[in-house]
């Protein structure tokens, strides 16, 4: 995979993401059911975006030489992610108080 057909599928994932990240907006400030969800929905696809992004760094060290500083900074940006999801995914998935402000269908 070259740098440029990889550039292209981000470009791409970010294009799908937009439109759900609008909609969580959407959801969010009118206090929907659904805006949960979108928001679990958003951190576990930004948990994969980051496994591919450090695997993508990770095999690029073959053709463009070292790039340790970027599987570095996919790490680092990979455990952020995974602490965050620990985080809220349990409180927006268990907490009452969650449960009680998003009520509109």
């Amino acid at each position: 995979m070259t740098l440029r057909v990889f550039s292209a599928m981000v470009t791409d994932l970010v294009h799908a993401f937009l439109p759900f990240c609008l909609a969580f907006v959407m959801f969010y400030f009118r206090k929907k059911k659904r805006a949960p969800h979108l928001f679990v929905g958003l951190i576990l696809f930004y948990l994969i975006l980051n496994m591919i992004d450090l695997l993508a760094w990770a095999s690029f060290d073959n053709l463009f030489g070292d790039t340790s500083q970027y599987v570095k900074q996919s790490g680092l940006s990979l455990l952020h992610t995974c602490i965050t999801a620990m985080i809220w995914v349990p409180y927006f998935r268990l907490s009452e108080r969650v449960k009680n402000t998003f009520v509109n269908e």
